[in-house]
């Protein structure tokens, strides 16, 4: 196997990579458990790879795809051109497209900041306006909208993770639309955080990560003065984006979402995960019937300063009675049971 052109991928990617077994094996840390020590190991002739923490395995292809990020015809080829063509056995492709690597903004995309010039672009501006939302923050993180097309009469949203444009949401300001949000074709979602680099690049003021569901959350806490907050688009994350809340370090992780009691058991299983990756997790409760954009500043800083620790040993029972607990006190304006965590 080409050896040193895979170390030069890897260390591409950001990974430190050292020999081992007189340089027959390939050592990184392994990003699909999460940990920092190096127990991935790559055999240097097969390419074979495992995982001794989390027990992931696999051929160089699936190692490709999985951990460099490659398309599946980008893997098989590259695999290939690893081995020196000898050790693939051939085999045919599924005849379909790759996909995309990065996506693209629509072309009918116009850029929040020349909204006067257009006609609708106003009402893109009072929609954001309404929603709770700072424009000339929504236009430095590169908020647009169209007005034809696809995505027409609708707030387009970039989600940029790691320098790249992950996917974007395209949130509907017609009352009546019966799908308010779309996202791309070859949206990668599952890889993206809304607001990571932003938090990347300001790490060291902010030690906790908050963690809510969509884009307009996330805008609702920044202007909360919460600007260590990042969205996943969704209730749960995937383990590409546990990997990336990992990477940013956090002294503490908080999960804040709407209050509702159907969607406990997914914050309780979210926080599960996030605890059993050696990870500080507390659950931020608001009040009943509220969410980050409907909530007042006063009662948004109380769920997170009063926010309920999550342990490895506290299982659903417990937890559910723990949150129900505190909204019973919230509602009768009672202090909270516990108090803010140490700083």
């Amino acid at each position: 196997m080409n050896t040193q052109k895979l170390i030069n991928i890897l260390e591409g990617k950001g990974f430190t990579v050292r020999e081992a077994e007189g340089g027959s094996e390939l050592v990184i840390a392994c990003p699909l458990c999460f940990s920092e020590n190096q127990k991935l190991y790559i055999n240097a002739v097969t390419g074979q790879w495992l995982c001794f923490m989390c027990g992931e395995k696999g051929h160089l292809r699936n190692l490709l795809i999985k951990v460099c990020e490659k398309t599946v015809t980008e893997a098989f080829e590259l695999e290939r051109e690893l081995l020196g063509g000898t050790r693939m056995r051939k085999r045919p492709l599924v005849p379909r497209p790759a996909p995309a690597s990065e996506v693209q903004l629509p072309k009918e995309f116009i850029p929040l900041r020349v909204a006067a010039d257009y006609h609708g672009g106003n009402i893109a501006q009072q929609y954001l306006t309404g929603r709770g939302m700072d424009v000339m923050l929504a236009d430095k993180m590169g908020v647009g909208y169209c007005l034809t097309g696809l995505y027409a009469w609708r707030v387009i949203i970039p989600v940029v993770t790691q320098g790249v444009l992950r996917t974007f949401v395209a949130r509907s300001w017609i009352q009546d639309e019966k799908k308010k949000v779309l996202m791309p074709k070859g949206s990668q979602a599952e890889r993206a955080l809304f607001g990571y680099d932003e938090v990347l690049r300001e790490r060291p003021l902010y030690p906790d990560l908050i963690l809510v569901e969509g884009c307009f959350d996330a805008f609702a806490m920044w202007n909360h003065e919460y600007r260590e907050t990042v969205a996943p688009l969704r209730a749960d994350l995937t383990d590409l984006q546990r990997a990336l809340v990992k990477r940013l370090r956090p002294e503490r992780v908080i999960l804040l979402r709407d209050s509702d009691p159907s969607g406990w058991d997914a914050v309780i299983k979210e926080s599960q995960e996030l605890a059993a990756n050696m990870l500080s997790v507390r659950i931020a409760v608001l009040p009943e019937g509220l969410d980050p954009g409907s909530a007042a500043s006063a009662q948004i800083s109380s769920a997170v300063d009063n926010s309920i620790p999550i342990g490895l040993e506290c299982g659903r029972e417990v937890t559910i009675e723990r949150i129900e607990n505190e909204l019973c006190r919230l509602r009768q304006g009672k202090a909270p049971t516990f108090p803010p965590p140490d700083r």
